[in-house]
């Protein structure tokens, strides 16, 4: 894709590029450049040559860690265990928990008030 130069001469509002404002230096491709320049008068050409885009970046590789010799994967120690269950569940008194066994906050609130 060619691209070409464009220097906006008046405030310019689009759907590709949000809002140019005057002295802005716009580099797109030679359908919208025109669009900017002749259909709107919002926009001039510099005297740039047109930019050949010579090819798309490729996205960075993935970094991957190596571990070092006789590393494992065994959590240190005096690690915790990893639980599913919350330990902040454990005191919810279970008429405040829903079908799943998950504290429904209103009825936890009602739970408490009622013991308070």
């Amino acid at each position: 894709m060619e691209l070409v130069e464009v220097e906006i001469t008046g405030q310019a509002i689009t759907a590709r590029y949000g809002t140019l404002n005057t002295g802005d230096i716009l580099r797109t491709d030679a359908e919208f450049a025109k669009h900017l320049v002749e259909d709107c008068a919002a926009a001039k050409y510099t005297t740039a040559k047109p930019v050949k885009q010579t090819k798309a970046i490729a996205p960075a590789a993935p970094v991957t860690r190596k571990r070092k010799a006789g590393a494992t994967a065994a959590p240190a120690e005096g690690a915790a265990e990893p639980t599913t269950a919350s330990p902040l569940l454990d005191d919810v008194p279970s008429t405040a928990k829903d079908d799943q066994g998950e504290a429904n906050p209103v009825a936890l609130l009602a739970a408490n008030s009622a013991t308070e």
